[in-house]
C-alpha cells in the first residue's frame, strides 16, 4: 500500500474545491507615483472563504455522552472516536454508514465498545481522553492524551491497530509529547497536508498551569513503524483575551485545507458552560502560525444546544464536509446535573469573506 493511500484516507486530509472565490480590491502600497505618470490599477485579489456551519442542517448522530468526537472515514464506513464513556472505557468508539447520523456501538450494546483494550504502565487509568486517528503503514494509529503518573500532568500517546475499531494497542514506556513546565500536553489531533506529509497538533496547558494556553504543532515522520515527531514543536496559536475575550481558554485544534487555504479550527471558552464555542485561524501552511479574521466563534449555541465544540472536520463520500462536535443539552452544562455531551454533526459551507 502506497503512502497517498493510506494517507489519502485520513479524517484530517481535507480539501474541498471552491467553485467560484469573491474577489477584493487590494490597496496599493509603496511611495505614490510621480505627477502626471499612469496610476497602474489595484490588483484584485481572492478573498479567503468563511467557514460557516450550517446548524440548521445539524443532525444529532448519536444520543450517548460522546465528547471530544473525532471521525474517520475508511471507505464508505464512519468511526467516531470519542473521550472514553460508560458505553466504550478509556476511548470508545462508533461506526455508522452515514456521515451524520446512525452511529452506535460496534457491540451492539450500550457497553464494550472500547477502541483501546489496554494501557500502558506510566497512564493513569481512567484519565484517557481526546483521541484523533489517522491511517498509517498498513493500520491505524490513535493519539490521545493521558495522566502520567510520575508528574501528575496530561501528556500525549499513541496506539496502533490494524483495524479502525481495534484494539490499539501502545507499547510505549513514555508520554509521545509532554510539556511538563508548561502544565502538560493534550487534545492531540493528526492531519495529512496535500503533499502527503502528515502533522501532530495539540494543546499545551491541560489545566495544571495559571498561564496561557497555546496551540502547537509538528511535523510527523514517515519512516518507522509507530509516529515520531520529525521536527521541532511550534506555536501555532496563542490564547488571546484580550482581542478574543471569549477564550477563556483555546483547545482541541484541527488543521484542514479547503481551496488551497489552510485553517485552524479551535474550540475556546469553559467546556462545562454554554458558552463553549468553536472558532477558527488561518494559515499561510500546516506550519503556521495562524491568525483569527474574526473576534466571534463560528459555532456555538443555539436552541437547546448548549456549549457546542471539540470536534473535527471530515469529508463524506461525495465530497462534501462536515464538522462533529459534542453538545450539552439545556439547561444541564455538566455531568453534575446528569448531562450528556452528545454527538452532532452538521454541514460545513463556504462563504463570501466579509
Amino acid at each position: 500500500m502506497t503512502w497517498r493511500r493510506q494517507l489519502g484516507r485520513a479524517r484530517s486530509a481535507v480539501v474541498v474545491a471552491v467553485a467560484a472565490v469573491t474577489v477584493a480590491v487590494v490597496g496599493s502600497a509603496g511611495l505614490p507615483a510621480p505627477a502626471g505618470a499612469a496610476t497602474a490599477p489595484k490588483k484584485p485579489a481572492p478573498a479567503r472563504p468563511v467557514p460557516q456551519v450550517v446548524t440548521s442542517g445539524a443532525q444529532l448522530a448519536f444520543d450517548g455522552d460522546s465528547p471530544d468526537p473525532d471521525v474517520l472515514r475508511v471507505g464508505s464506513t464512519y468511526y467516531a472516536y470519542t473521550t472514553g464513556t460508560t458505553w466504550g472505557n478509556h476511548i470508545g468508539v462508533l461506526e455508522s454508514s452515514q456521515p451524520a447520523s446512525g452511529y452506535h456501538t460496534f457491540t451492539g450494546h450500550d457497553w464494550g465498545s472500547t477502541a483501546i483494550a489496554s494501557l500502558p504502565a506510566w497512564e493513569k487509568v481512567d484519565t484517557q481522553t481526546s483521541p484523533g486517528v489517522i491511517a498509517w503503514a498498513n493500520g491505524y494509529v490513535l493519539f490521545y492524551d493521558a495522566v502520567d503518573q510520575a508528574n501528575g500532568d496530561y501528556c500525549i500517546s499513541d496506539a496502533l491497530a490494524t483495524s479502525p475499531l481495534g484494539p490499539f494497542v501502545d507499547q510505549s514506556s513514555g508520554p509521545l509529547i509532554c510539556q511538563v513546565g508548561q502544565g502538560g500536553s493534550v487534545d492531540p489531533t493528526p492531519f495529512v497536508d496535500t503533499n502527503l506529509q502528515p502533522w501532530l497538533y495539540w494543546k499545551s496547558n491541560g489545566g495544571a498551569s495559571a498561564g496561557p494556553a497555546h496551540l502547537w504543532g509538528a511535523r510527523l515522520s514517515t519512516t518507522g513503524y509507530r509516529p515520531a515527531l520529525a521536527s521541532a514543536p511550534r506555536i501555532m496559536m496563542n490564547q488571546d483575551t484580550v482581542t478574543h475575550p471569549w477564550e477563556k481558554t483555546i483547545e482541541d485544534p484541527a488543521m484542514v485545507v479547503v481551496g488551497g487555504t489552510h485553517y485552524l479550527f479551535f474550540a475556546g471558552g469553559k467546556w462545562q458552560t454554554s458558552a463553549y464555542s468553536e472558532g477558527y485561524a488561518v494559515c499561510p501552511s500546516a506550519a503556521g502560525p495562524c491568525t483569527q479574521p474574526q473576534k466571534g466563534p463560528i459555532l456555538t449555541s443555539y436552541g437547546a444546544v448548549a456549549g457546542p465544540a471539540a470536534g473535527n472536520v471530515f469529508v463524506d463520500t461525495t465530497g462534501h464536509a462536515w464538522m462533529s462536535y459534542a453538545a450539552w443539552t439545556a439547561p444541564c452544562t455538566s455531568y453534575s446535573c446528569g448531562g450528556k455531551r452528545r454527538l452532532w454533526i452538521a454541514p460545513l459551507r463556504l462563504g463570501a469573506a466579509a
